[in-house]
């Protein structure tokens, strides 16, 4: 009996003792607007003491927890540089053994401009769980910037001379800004990356890892541009102009913002005339027979405005309900003119002919956006519910003529080789967007759950009429000419789920979606159904050491520019072939990561893999004419690897650097005229960039970046680089920023392209005006900077100045 008892007795103590394990967890967030802060220190002291018990590091959605911890009271300290650190007393006493959802708001101790000019102690660069965060405000040289130029900033970021880009070599990248899809984006990648003015971008974000929650489409990577955001209560904002060499190019922005109670109206404007000169070049030999050889030169000018402008208004219903409206549009015309000769040699390299080409081009294009957005939160968890709706209008008009005259040796014409071209285009589309997102935290360990249902809906209508003038006479080609109407639906739905567990974090998700492609015109109908799945799992090693694992699938699926089945002459010797049987790729992809933090430096190693099956790769053949032709097709096989180190370092109080070195590995196997050819090959990168700060306000700040070549499985582009040069100085209380500065000053911005096959081999020349330099005079007007009291109270981040929801789904 009394064995018993004592067995009994051990039981209860033990019991008890477990029982008394307690937990506190909460969110640090700016007390200003709201936003996680992910690289707060928490450290849990006992009251009254000094002595540690646990120090933790928010994550990048400003969580933290501590767990196993005895009944007692408690002091919280969180710091964070560049915000005045906080205190606060927790108690854990065998009644309440859990203290969750704390809510810890710091207070920044700079001021805090609506351009964000200020270098902070925040990198420029963050990797945060397999996402790299860009502080775009914190690298804009001048105001003609664009988000184009601000991409080529990031490490493992490439953006071609056409606008497309690639990330650790994969292509077909998703591109979102305020997490909502654009269909410019799919269509005129180049057009829609220089539309966005960099001045009003606040962060760009490069997903390396998406989860369900984000769309399938594309190769694994998602790209979220983030725009500016008000903050500050009552009306602010900042006017920018600039002028560049040779005073042929001058733009200007403003953004604003009103913020009083519940309304938020915010709105930006933008313009920009440039004038711009280029020089190309194109070497091909068509290895027949007898071979031939085509060289060509060109020199070029390009007039270019457009212009952008953003309206909306927010209005906090009560604590839980925020509505928020906007409209935006842009306009984008530019007239294009290139002149130049080229020769065609026989297999003995002896010239057979000489001819005279000219090219001019009419682009007009006008885009119109209205969006609503409604959020409802429940309670102070992270508990939310979320539509958005949103219709997009684009129309397109571009006029082109080309022509070439063509003469012997003895420099008499031959007329049976004029080229005369005339093409008329005409196009719009239509973007439905219809979804809605609902989350919710779960008390069990520190986990959430995410859902979504999505609907999307592109039209597209283009007719292309093309008119041969050879005759003198402009008559229609009934074989170029065409008319391409498109419908295509994905209807989607997901669901994550992301939690805790010790020194491990954890996700996993998966996604749903149906895909329906119409057009009856060009006989185009697909209709599949596929899931995709995501997971991720990290290690906490220590506080400053973080290893993230993920795994996702993804799809690529051809743009309707490689499906319209139509037939394009761009020179006398080489045409465009669309391709309605193109199927989609699937994409498959592993990342590893490694974040160090050593005090003020941070460290990132990371990895990727990626295998796509049925891989779109562009094929080119030459007929019996010598005509080369290229499409699309579904060719093979890629595989690429991708290995690079991130690091930032803060060298002194007056002095940032930052770096990337990259190195990337690619293998393609395709089927070329029924035969299985293979090539691979490597690619290396280099990022840097670092700022000088000296003399009352005034920064110095160097970026370039560089690259061996891209691959692709019949082509590679030669090195090329860029480095920018930029000088700022504040006055008049920092209301007033003066910037001088110089793009590509080595004169290294070359794109060359080697194209090669079994029949082809073909080197491309594109050359843009470089070592351009820019004055930018920047002001900002209304109130710069928060009263103690507004520090410590801080507003509901419900009024967030029109940036979107950031939801990616």
């Amino acid at each position: 009996m009394i064995y018993r008892l004592l067995v009994l007795l051990i039981f209860i103590c033990s019991i008890s003792l477990l029982s008394a394990q307690g937990r506190i967890s909460g969110e640090v967030s700016d007390s200003l607007n709201q936003t996680h802060l992910d690289a707060a220190q928490v450290i849990l002291l006992k009251k009254g003491t000094t002595n540690v018990i646990q120090s933790s590091f928010a994550d990048s959605l400003g969580k933290f927890s501590f767990d196993q911890i005895a009944i007692g009271s408690y002091q919280l300290e969180t710091k964070l540089l560049g915000y005045f650190p906080k205190s606060l007393s927790v108690e854990l006493t065998s009644q309440k053994l859990e203290v969750s959802s704390l809510k810890i708001l710091l207070a920044p101790q700079a001021k805090v401009l609506q351009e964000a000019e200020i270098l902070s102690e925040k990198p420029v660069i963050r990797n945060v769980a397999g996402k790299i965060i860009f502080d775009v405000a914190k690298t804009v040289s001048d105001g003609a910037e664009t988000a184009q130029e601000s991409l080529q900033k990031i490490p493992g970021v490439n953006v071609s001379e056409s606008g497309s880009v690639t990330v650790r070599g994969k292509s077909n990248v998703k591109i979102l800004v305020d997490g909502k899809s654009n269909p410019m984006a799919e269509t005129n990648p180049e057009q829609f990356l220089k539309s966005i003015p960099a001045k009003n971008i606040e962060t760009i974000e490069v997903n390396t890892a998406p989860s369900a929650k984000y769309d399938a489409s594309g190769s694994g990577v998602v790209i979220n541009i983030k725009l500016k955001k008000g903050k500050l209560e009552g009306f602010n904002g900042s006017l920018t102009a600039g002028v560049g060499t040779v005073f042929n190019k001058y733009n200007g922005s403003g953004n604003f913002n009103y913020k009083k109670g519940k309304i938020n109206v915010f709105g930006n404007g933008y313009y920009s005339n440039e004038i711009k000169w280029s020089r190309s070049s194109d070497d091909s030999k068509i290895s027949s027979d007898s071979p031939t050889y085509f060289n060509r030169n060109l020199n070029g000018q390009t007039h270019s405005q457009n212009g952008s402008g953003k309206l909306g208004i927010e209005y906090a219903m009560d604590k839980y309900h925020a509505l928020t409206y906007s409209i935006d549009g842009g306009y984008w015309d530019w007239a294009q003119k290139s002149w130049g000769n080229g020769d065609t040699r026989n297999a003995f390299n002896q010239l057979v002919y000489t001819d005279i080409q000219n090219r001019t081009a009419n682009n007009a294009d006008i885009s119109f956006t209205n969006s609503i957005n409604y959020r409802q939160t429940f309670d102070t968890t992270d508990r939310a519910w979320t539509i958005d709706i949103a219709h997009t209008y684009d129309k397109r008009n571009n006029n082109g003529q080309s022509y070439s005259h063509t003469y012997d040796t003895l420099g008499v014409e031959v007329p049976s080789t004029f080229f005369s071209k005339n093409t008329i285009s005409q196009g719009v589309t239509h973007n439905i967007l219809l979804q809605s997102d609902f989350n919710t935290p779960l008390k069990w360990m520190d986990s959430k759950i995410e859902t979504g249902v999505k609907e999307e809906i592109n039209i597209f209508d283009n007719s292309n009429d093309v008119f041969d003038g050879s005759t003198g006479v402009d008559i229609k080609d009934t074989v170029q000419s065409n008319r391409f109407k498109y419908l295509e639906s994905v209807t989607a739905a997901y669901g994550t789920y992301t939690g805790k567990y010790k020194s491990f974090t954890y996700s996993g998700g998966l996604r749903w979606e149906h895909t329906y492609i119409n057009s009856p015109l060009n006989a185009v109908r697909q209709s599949y159904s596929s899931f995709f799945p995501s997971v991720t799992l990290g290690y906490n090693i220590t506080e400053s050491h973080i290893l993230t694992l993920s795994y996702g699938r993804n799809i690529e699926r051809p743009g309707f520019w490689m499906l319209n089945n139509s037939i394009t002459y761009t020179t006398p010797h080489s045409l465009w072939l669309g391709n309605p049987d193109i199927k989609p790729a699937f994409v498959n992809s592993v990342n590893l990561e490694y974040n160090a933090t050593l005090g003020k430096q941070t460290l990132t190693f990371s990895g990727s893999f990626a295998h796509i099956g049925g891989t779109f790769q562009q094929i080119n053949n030459v007929d019996s004419n010598n005509i080369t032709s290229s499409r699309y097709e579904n060719a093979g096989t890629e595989m690429s690897m991708f290995f690079s180190v991130d690091g930032s370092f803060k060298i002194t109080k007056w002095w940032d650097f930052s770096m990337s070195p990259g190195y990337g590995h690619h293998w393609y196997s395709y089927v070329y005229n029924n035969t299985l050819l293979k090539s691979g090959g490597d690619e290396f990168s280099l990022w840097g960039s670092t700022t000088f700060r000296f003399w009352k306000n005034a920064s110095l700040q160097l970026w370039g970046w560089g690259n061996s070549g891209f691959l692709g499985a019949q082509s590679k582009t030669q090195p090329v680089g860029n480095l920018t040069v930029t000088l700022r100085k504040k006055f008049f209380k920092d209301h007033l920023t003066i910037a001088i500065s110089c793009r590509d000053v080595l004169n290294t911005m070359t794109w060359t392209t080697h194209t090669f096959n079994p029949v082809l081999d073909e080197r491309n020349v594109w050359k843009s005006e470089s070592r351009v330099g820019y004055l930018t005079l920047t002001y900002q007007f209304g109130k710069q900077s928060f009263s103690p009291d507004q520090k410590t109270k801080g507003k509901s981040s419900r009024i967030g100045g029109g940036g979107g929801n950031g939801g990616g789904n």
